[in-house]
């Protein structure tokens, strides 16, 4: 396998779409290859980020999971969520 990083602008809150991007900083793949994006820059492209002093972890998980078990229900640290028909940690919601 051989991975390659793609250079790109730097992604910012409001900066474009996902789809803009790539369109900028690809120009072809060939067959058979494989694209990794963070979720950091998937957020940041969608829009869907908070600032943290403004924002409560837990609603948030709350509001995203279509399933929410809370912390205190478990015996893990965090709540344990069903968010887009997946099972995840805090509905995929970290504090980065």
């Amino acid at each position: 396998m051989i991975v390659r990083p793609v250079a790109t602008a730097t992604v910012v809150l409001g900066g474009g779409t996902l789809p803009e991007l790539l369109d900028t900083a690809l120009s072809a793949m060939r067959e058979r290859s494989i694209l990794a994006v963070t979720s950091k820059v998937v957020s940041l492209c969608e829009g869907r980020v908070a600032p943290m002093d403004q924002t409560d972890k837990a609603s948030l998980v709350r509001q995203e999971s279509q399933r929410y078990l809370p912390a205190e229900a478990s015996r893990y640290e965090f709540e344990l969520a069903i968010a887009n028909n997946t099972l995840a940690p805090s509905a995929g919601i970290d504090a980065s």
